[in-house]
């Protein structure tokens, strides 16, 4: 195989390792819990911009229906003054802040339809985050079985038995000899034993016949 061949082969290795490092289910499941929790925030933020505007729309809402009010008593007491110019204006003006008040209620109820449709999603993620919390520490519980398993059976592969075995006869037949030292030394002393004391008396009967005999061949001369 040509060097290019085997670059290529060292290539795809490490792009398989790195796909296996990518593929590695606990920071995988992190990254989609931290993606659900921008796009939380993200809604939240929606739905707060969302209530800030109701309350603005509120606010028109009450001015512009204290003007139509406003302008109606004024459109009223006009004709009773029968001033018809400033009651046409007092008119005209109500009316204009009359269809700008239903736009705007228009536009709140938009709002508030929008706020709506956010807070159930809101609620949807929120249940789907406290979901995948649970699964992931099921899933991290899972996965540091299996490296335990895993370790485990690998400290067994590593572990050779029959070399233990073989180191613990030695230690076995260490200890058995001084025990024989031992079991010897409670049997008795030397010389101590019934046969060491036959072989003192034959001796003293040998030195005394001996002696016996040095004495008659003394008496003979």
């Amino acid at each position: 195989m040509g060097i290019f061949g085997r670059m290529k082969e060292m290539a795809s290795a490490d792009l398989n390792h790195m796909l296996d490092r990518m593929e590695d289910p606990v920071p995988m499941a992190k990254h989609y819990i931290r993606q659900l929790e921008e796009q939380i925030d993200r809604t939240r933020h929606a739905v707060m911009k969302q209530l800030a505007a109701e309350q603005q729309y509120d606010m028109l809402i009450m001015k512009t229906a204290e003007t139509v009010a406003k302008r109606s008593r004024q459109a009223e007491l006009a004709v009773e003054r029968e001033e018809e110019n400033v009651a046409e204006i007092a008119m005209q003006d109500k009316l204009y802040h009359q269809r700008l008040l239903e736009a705007y209620e228009c536009q709140r109820e938009s709002i508030r339809q929008q706020a709506g449709a956010l807070r159930e999603q809101m609620g949807r993620l929120t249940d789907t985050h406290a979901d995948l919390q649970n699964r992931l520490f099921f899933l991290v519980s899972r996965v540091n079985a299996a490296q335990a398993l895993n370790a485990a059976a690998s400290a067994a592969a590593v572990f050779d038995t029959e070399r233990a075995a073989s180191g613990f006869a030695r230690m076995e037949d260490k200890l058995r000899h001084p025990e024989i030292g031992l079991n010897a030394g409670l049997s008795g002393s030397p010389g101590s034993g019934p046969g060491d004391k036959l072989d003192a008396f034959e001796e003293r009967e040998a030195i005394k016949a001996e002696l016996n005999r040095i004495k008659a061949a003394r008496g003979r001369e």
